[in-house]
């Protein structure tokens, strides 16, 4: 789903991307090769992608990576990345209060997704959603669909 954000997966799917895990099954290889290579991901240890289920932290750190911000300078931690992330508006309280209470679920991504298109990349005017447009990712009729189902 984040690469499916970033408009990538034809990017992803046009070659084999290379990773040190070997926990990752075939089907998911290509994305972890391609989030390992651009910086994303760097899994929970040396050869250990850590395979299963994701963690809001997780998903919520990858987010911020794509919007320019660095857990290794100190722009955020991935056991603060909720906080983080509620710091520079991506999620509000009562749903940073739904992520501490709920299993992370796939309609969770999609806000956090949805949400992360109307931010402001860091230390930048430029919102995600724009950015994304200068790439090609969407059109300009698409995103004014999106802005007006964000502000709903």
């Amino acid at each position: 789903m984040f690469i499916r954000l970033l408009g990538k997966e034809e990017e992803v799917l046009s070659k084999n991307w290379e990773h040190p895990f070997n926990d990752v099954p075939g089907w998911a290889d290509q994305y972890v090769g391609w989030a390992y290579q651009n910086g994303y991901t760097y899994g929970i240890s040396e050869n250990e992608f850590g395979t299963g289920i994701i963690q809001a932290r997780s998903f919520i750190t990858l987010v911020l990576r794509a919007l320019g911000y660095d857990d290794i300078v100190g722009d955020f931690s991935w056991e603060n990345s909720l906080i983080d992330a509620s710091s520079i508006g991506l999620i509000n309280l009562v749903f940073l209060n739904d992520l501490n209470q709920d299993a992370f679920l796939r309609k969770h991504m999609a806000r956090i997704s949805i949400d992360a298109l109307n931010c402001k990349i860091k230390n930048s005017n430029i919102l995600l959603i724009d950015q994304l447009v200068d790439m090609g990712v969407f059109q300009k009729s698409e995103i004014e669909f999106l802005r007006r189902k964000n502000k709903n």
